[in-house]
């Protein structure tokens, strides 16, 4: 069971004028293990990694997104006064938040952009279609499988909503069923392990998650688990 966590928000979408403000409804979702936005991508999760952990945000880059999101816009020599620091260590935080696609920079002037609603992810919706229902509580595994708990601290991950000017409604935690296979290939004198991942509900292979757990703490997790056993791949 993958942990993955969903924050109901209120996003709220500037228009020209300030009556034209939209505010859009959905919810986001997060990879429990990393902090990265999870995506629907034609069934099958995607992990943006391209956007980094969110998690991982510098204490230093909340101030700076408060301030933006208040104000939209700012030069960088008035965020500098605002946040108190000083436009050398500011310049490489901007850079960092560009990146992420939180911000965008026109020469001296900073602009907030937000979190896209078009990451917005309803996996309830997704779970319906195939007639699956979300249960309250913890799952049991029993030795017979595998919880991984959320690594990431959930306060940051709101905390950093907030400074979005993102409204936070609701944050739960979704413990999502996969099915782990690891297989061992042989090339040779050479030997490699691989995991596939596939989507307990869907039935779908994942590969974003397969990335995700290539670790070998986790390798020997799945080693540990009643009824293990591995298949070899001879080539």
């Amino acid at each position: 069971y993958y942990p993955l966590i969903e924050q109901e928000v209120e996003i709220t979408k500037a228009g020209e004028e300030e009556e034209e403000a939209e505010v859009i409804e959905g919810t986001l979702v997060f990879d429990g293990l990393t902090g990265h936005i999870v995506v629907n991508a034609g069934g099958s999760f995607k992990f943006l990694r391209e956007l980094g952990s969110l998690s991982e945000l510098p204490d230093e880059a909340i101030p700076i997104l408060k301030i933006l999101s208040e104000e939209r816009s700012l030069e960088i020599g008035a965020l500098s006064a605002r946040t108190h620091i000083d436009p050398l260590d500011l310049k490489p935080l901007l850079v960092d938040l560009s990146m992420r696609g939180l911000i965008d920079v026109y020469g001296d002037l900073v602009e907030l952009k937000t979190i896209d609603a078009k990451y917005l992810h309803n996996i309830e919706e997704k779970l319906r279609k195939y007639g699956a229902t979300i249960k309250n509580g913890s799952p049991s595994t029993d030795n017979s499988g595998i919880k991984c708990e959320p690594l990431i601290p959930l306060y940051k991950l709101e905390e950093v909503m907030i400074s979005l000017g993102i409204e936070v409604v609701k944050t739960k935690i979704l413990y999502y069923p996969l099915y782990v296979a690891l297989l061992e290939e042989e090339k040779g004198d050479i030997r490699k392990e691989k995991i596939v991942i596939v989507n307990g509900i869907t039935g779908l292979e994942e590969p974003g998650f397969a990335q995700q757990l290539t670790i070998p703490e986790f390798f020997d997790k799945i080693k540990s688990v009643k009824g293990y056993s591995i298949e070899k791949i001879c080539s």
